[in-house]
């Protein structure tokens, strides 16, 4: 049971490197797209995650914004109000990124 234990620990541990598939994308086009979908799906806490996540995976403030404004521009254009602001800048002085 322990080996068990210790196997869905290190599993857990390395959930980015399991998940995330970089051979068409590479790591901050991927994080872009991830959040663009979530920003869609107005899922606010998963969408300050995967600003983090793309951070981590060495994207700037820069690959962050345009990411948040074009997806909330294409809901805009297909009239679908979002119920949540994404602020990036809210999130990256929380979450002390930069």
């Amino acid at each position: 049971m322990k080996s068990l234990i210790v196997e869905n620990c290190a599993a857990l541990s390395e959930y980015g490197m399991h998940i995330s598939e970089f051979s068409i994308l590479g790591p901050v086009g991927t994080s872009q797209v991830v959040l663009g979908s979530l920003i869609s799906l107005d899922v606010p806490t998963q969408v300050k995650w995967h600003m983090c996540g793309l951070i981590r995976n060495n994207g700037n403030k820069e690959q962050l914004k345009y990411a948040i404004d074009i997806t909330t521009e294409i809901c805009k254009v297909l009239e679908m109000p979002l119920k949540s602001e994404i602020s990036a800048l809210a999130v990256l002085r929380e979450e002390n990124l930069f």
